[in-house]
């Protein structure tokens, strides 16, 4: 298991995310906070980490070589938490991504964010997010069925 740990430097929330396994999935409807989450850890820098969004994945189209970015970011990192928003939307406009991040046999780890299924479940983690208001403190768990 993995565990990022960081502080939201503005609301002062700690969050703690336990991962386990290559492939990770938080799914939900709109409005749960699966955004929320992403930008918590893109906004807070967290160490070893990549965010990948739509927005990103507008960049890479503009400058035509989607493919090719996502893969440098592969072959460029070790030991790091690749984070994808939105992951339902980036693979149904560019199946290959997800070929590319199935095939992928680095030490990097996969947190993806979806409102639908995109995986057959037996390959990843499923997780749940609980919030402790009392101690301002959010925690993301792996769920085993």
């Amino acid at each position: 298991m993995k565990t990022i740990e960081f502080k939201d430097k503005l609301s002062q929330i700690e969050i703690i995310i336990n991962l386990y396994g290559k492939f990770n999935i938080i799914d939900g409807d709109s409005g749960t906070g699966k955004t929320f989450l992403y930008e918590l850890i893109n906004n807070n820098k967290v160490k070893n980490t990549i965010c990948i969004n739509t927005d990103t994945l507008k960049a890479w189209e503009l400058a035509g070589n989607v493919e090719d970015s996502f893969k440098n970011i592969l072959k460029n990192s070790a030991d790091t938490l690749i984070i994808i928003d939105r992951a339902d939307e980036i693979f149904r406009t560019n199946e290959n991504i997800l070929n590319i991040i199935c095939l992928d046999d680095s030490s990097n780890i996969f947190l993806m964010f979806t409102r639908t299924s995109i995986f057959v479940q037996d390959i990843t983690t499923w997780h749940n997010v609980e919030y402790d208001k009392e101690n301002s403190k959010l925690t993301v768990e792996p769920v085993f069925d």
